[in-house]
């Protein structure tokens, strides 16, 4: 079933709420502290999925010349398979394109296979791998690129 959010760029302010969501849902992931370092940084975008006032998933991402990478996602158990990922990747193709990104770029954990699948759906393949990438709980990464 598809669920309406509103895509919007994430502020400073909701970093607590998005760090919430990501050591929720992305075991090693990102610390409020290292979302508020990257925050102050250039070249970087930063999405939030509302619904209802609550931030239900988000997505951020950063690029150098013509390519970029996605760095997380994460949408809110109750909210997935609704369709809010994919408004998320979608949004940010879009700023992606609009700052000349044409390849987009992603590691995924090689066990996360409905991830990979998600991503597959997006338009990306894989383009490498990475032996012992992951540390907490040790995993490979399969990278996946995408042409915007």
């Amino acid at each position: 079933m598809k669920q309406k959010a509103d895509i919007k760029e994430a502020l400073y302010d909701d970093i607590f709420d998005i760090a919430e969501l990501e050591k929720k849902y992305i075991p090693g992931g990102w610390s409020e502290s290292g979302f508020r370092e990257w925050h102050s940084g250039e070249r970087r975008i930063f999405l939030k999925a509302v619904i209802d006032d609550r931030i239900v998933g988000f997505v951020n991402g950063s690029w150098l010349l013509d390519e970029g990478e996605l760095l997380n996602i994460a949408v809110d158990d109750e909210f997935r398979r609704c369709g809010i990922g994919r408004l998320l990747m979608q949004a940010l193709f879009e700023k992606m394109r609009e700052q000349g990104v044409e390849k987009l770029f992603l590691e995924v954990r090689e066990k996360n296979i409905s991830a990979q699948s998600f991503y597959q759906m997006l338009g990306f393949g894989e383009c490498g791998r990475r032996n012992g990438y992951y540390a907490a709980p040790p995993d490979n990464a399969v990278i996946l690129c995408a042409e915007l």
